[in-house]
């Protein structure tokens, strides 16, 4: 049941997200306004729209990963009665591999076009809690090269923070609006952290 509540999510967030990248590019069938080139799709709202899509986006990414892992192991596996059957098997997890990266791939593009800072945020923080389970579960392996990573992790956002903060570099359009109301000190945003 779990599965099928899986591809359901997977399967109604691919239209709505090459909706909204179709949206952005001015070929809307059903002529919505666009405030601001921020993307709505079907759901009225970009903060909609993202919020739905970042959840959807991990749902896809653990579908990915588990048929990654299931599609090694039958790789790995030295059973010549699996090898027999090679071709159409594998061919079978190329294909659900590369649709699962086409749908991961429009949903991503369509969050960034909603130009929505919650969502992408949060979209960062579930890559955050997926890089710790991923660590906590390899931790009795390899103590070292994890340790590593979570220094060389900490060092490189401590210099993504001080580029953004520091450097008169402008951001990518797609991300001008949440880094100018996050780092600006005089935008609206920050300002009403500070009351």
């Amino acid at each position: 049941q779990l599965r099928r509540i899986q591809f359901a999510i997977i399967l109604t967030s691919f239209p709505i997200a090459a909706y909204g990248v179709i949206q952005h590019w001015g070929n809307d069938p059903m002529n919505i306004n666009i405030i601001d080139r921020r993307v709505v799709a079907n759901l009225g709202h970009a903060i909609y729209l993202a919020a739905y899509l970042t959840m959807a986006f991990f749902v896809t990414l653990e579908r990915l990963y588990t048929t990654c892992q299931i599609f090694y192991l039958y790789l790995k596996s030295e059973n010549s009665l699996l090898r027999s059957a090679t071709v159409p098997y594998t061919l079978l997890h190329l294909i659900t591999i590369s649709v699962y990266l086409v749908v991961m791939g429009t949903q991503i593009t369509t969050i960034i076009l909603t130009q929505s800072r919650g969502p992408i945020l949060g979209l960062g923080a579930g890559f955050g809690f997926a890089l710790l389970v991923g660590f906590v579960t390899l931790w009795r392996k390899q103590k070292r090269w994890i340790l590593l990573s979570l220094a060389g992790i900490g060092v490189l956002g401590l210099f993504c923070f001080a580029l953004f903060r520091l450097s008169p570099l402008k951001a990518p359009p797609a991300f001008s609006r949440i880094t100018n109301q996050l780092v600006n000190p005089n935008s609206q945003t920050a300002r009403s952290r500070f009351l």
